[in-house]
């Protein structure tokens, strides 16, 4: 991580994620409206958690959509572990970081 930064030229700031739950994926249907387990969550809010095979749960966070559709929500699939790379501060300033992201869990 720290080369690739560094390589980075230009005028363009430079943002690194260092603390959360990542989007891993986003669903343009609402999984939990399909199957009546709605509970209207506000946008942002975690509205369910899903588990794959091996048992890894992933929290689903609801966004409303600014357009009017059949449903009134989309999924937002968070990775099931969180990052922190906040104890790494240093590290983050030799590599030029111009901002530093911290997502909410």
């Amino acid at each position: 991580l720290g080369a690739q930064m560094r390589d980075i030229t230009g005028h363009a700031e430079r943002e690194v994620s260092a603390a959360g739950r990542l989007e891993l994926m986003v669903l343009e249907s609402c999984v939990i409206r399909a199957c009546e387990k709605c509970a209207h969550k506000k946008s942002g809010e975690i509205c369910a958690y899903l588990s794959d095979r091996k048992n890894i749960v992933f929290p689903v966070r609801a966004q409303k959509r600014l357009c009017g559709t059949g449903y009134p929500c989309r999924n937002v699939i968070l990775n099931s572990v969180c990052m922190n790379m906040i104890q790494k501060k240093e590290n983050l300033q030799k590599i030029g970081a111009d901002v530093i992201a911290a997502y909410e869990e």
